[in-house]
């Protein structure tokens, strides 16, 4: 089980959310994980940032769900990448 944590910051301070406790783990990138991860990033944008930013400011930041080969390509490259995955190892955040 994991307790995950968000550091918000607000006009006056700084302060420490905790945002949900699940059975979760992380762990590195897997080529399986891809397409999952294009969607996160596409869903995050999409549904989260469109509440803080206009509909054209969401578009030109990403205006399709982005090709998930280029995260194939990016989690690839030697770069350390790591996925939080749900107790079916389903991927629900990455970093």
């Amino acid at each position: 089980m994991v307790i995950v944590f968000a550091l918000m910051k607000s006009a006056c301070c700084d302060f420490l959310l905790i945002l949900y406790i699940c059975n979760m783990h992380i762990r590195t990138y897997q080529a399986a994980d891809a397409d999952a991860l294009a969607a996160i990033f596409f869903q995050a944008i999409h549904q989260i940032a469109r509440k803080y930013y206009s509909k054209e400011q969401v578009f030109a930041w990403c205006p399709q769900m982005p090709d998930p080969e280029k995260y194939h390509e990016k989690a690839s490259d030697g770069r350390i990448f790591l996925v939080a995955a749900d107790g079916g190892n389903a991927p629900l955040a990455y970093v």
